[in-house]
């Protein structure tokens, strides 16, 4: 049951988080027009380095 509240409460859709990404679709869709106009490699290379960055980062 705790498990099952806390998804929920973790799948609301009226925190600051909603309203911030509500506010930056017109962003979302200009990098994505932008990331669809690269080459693969250059795609590849920048999402290996995201990860990278990121999952280094983790305790």
């Amino acid at each position: 049951r705790r498990l099952r509240r806390c998804r929920q409460e973790r799948t609301r859709t009226d925190g600051p988080g909603t309203k911030f990404a509500k506010g930056n679709v017109p962003k979302l869709k200009a990098t994505r027009k932008f990331l669809s106009l690269l080459p693969r490699e250059v795609v590849q290379k920048i999402a290996a380095d995201n990860a990278l960055r990121i999952y280094t980062r983790l305790p």
